[in-house]
């Protein structure tokens, strides 16, 4: 992730499929992840963090945790057009205090449902701005004009990736959010772990990455999981779209390099027919080679 404003643009293809995963047998098909994009608008979104929030720990914490201004900020969301927001979770917030992180969340949610905003959650991410690896609950550092988010901070946080004995923690985290979110039409898809590996942690990520693959297959949703594709690593791209619903991707270029990540997904064995739209790739639905 880079240390700036990036727009939030993600590909939600429906792809062919040729499955090498776990529990494969619980992940969509080929005709629910069509029927899932015929019914669905064109998203156009964004990564949200309010602008009162230096990191994601700002946002959902209870010193901080401010439903005005984003109400405020969401509709302008949709008066600019914008239809989906896509947001990480703060696991430091959820074990400190559960009940006021899903009383934040749900306001959240509901915010975005006046604003007719759909939500694309996210429950982990390595990415960090700064020396601080591990996220502290409390007052955070204040924003500064002009910076986008400077003290990013990661969730759950490098110490706990890597150390497995806290993982068991990390799934109840997990299944209390899916259970009690899964069936809610506020939320359109689930993004389990935001660029895994980033941030020096290399393959340290894989043990939490697999695990909340497994996680989230045992709770009942109704809307799609996806690990976006974000990096070069074969092996890391593969699982990820091996174990995605629905295919999503990041791309840190502009609008005549978006194809690029669309030529590694398709480089990995999955069949995908793209066209542009308005500066943007956009699914035409299931293709073959």
């Amino acid at each position: 992730m880079k240390k700036t404003i990036i727009q939030f643009a993600a590909l939600l293809a429906a792809l062919t499929i040729h499955t090498t995963s776990v529990n494969a047998s619980e992940r969509w098909t080929k005709a629910q992840a069509q029927a899932w994009s015929e019914a669905n608008p064109w998203f156009c979104g964004f990564n949200y963090i309010p602008a009162n929030a230096v990191n994601y720990t700002a946002m959902w914490d209870k010193t901080n945790f401010s439903p005005e201004v984003i109400e405020r900020e969401l509709a302008l969301a949709e008066e600019v057009g914008l239809n989906c927001a896509r947001v990480v979770l703060q696991y430091a917030v959820y074990a400190e205090n559960p009940k006021h992180f899903i009383k934040a969340f749900d306001k959240f949610l509901s915010i975005c449902d006046k604003y007719h905003i759909k939500v694309m959650p996210i429950f982990f991410d390595d990415c960090v701005f700064g020396a601080n690896t591990d996220p502290v609950t409390g007052p955070q550092p204040e924003p500064l004009k002009g910076w986008y988010a400077w003290a990013w901070s990661p969730s759950p946080g490098h110490t706990m990736v890597i150390d497995e004995r806290t993982h068991s923690l990390l799934e109840i985290y997990v299944k209390d959010i899916m259970t009690r979110f899964g069936q809610d039409d506020r939320i359109f898809v689930w993004d389990l772990y935001n660029e895994p590996t980033n941030s020096g942690l290399g393959d340290r990520s894989l043990p939490l990455l697999k695990s909340v693959v497994k996680w989230a297959r045992e709770v009942d949703v109704r809307q799609p999981i996806t690990v976006g594709v974000w990096c070069g690593n074969e092996g890391l791209n593969r699982f990820c779209l091996d174990n995605s619903d629905i295919v999503t991707f990041h791309c840190y270029a502009d609008a005549n390099r978006m194809d690029e990540p669309a030529r590694r997904i398709d480089d990995s064995g999955r069949a995908t027919r793209l066209r542009r739209r308005e500066g943007w790739l956009h699914d035409l639905g299931i293709g073959e080679r």
